[in-house]
């Protein structure tokens, strides 16, 4: 599996698929985390959603 992350969204290429998947506009999305107390808000951009599959990926591997 390969991933191509961008500001809106990523790009993905499986084995066995002959067509790139896209996921976009992501960046309309967000996530807020909460750390030591203090709360932030952020846009899921393509290299949060890269880092989020990759790590799911290594747990299961």
């Amino acid at each position: 599996m390969a991933i191509e992350a961008y500001k809106d969204g990523i790009e993905l290429q499986r084995e066995n698929k002959q067509k790139t998947e896209y996921f976009t506009g992501t960046d309309k999305t967000s996530v807020t985390l909460t750390i030591n107390g203090r709360q932030n808000t952020i846009p899921v951009l393509g290299v949060f959603l890269k880092a989020a599959i990759q790590g799911a990926i290594a747990q299961i591997n």
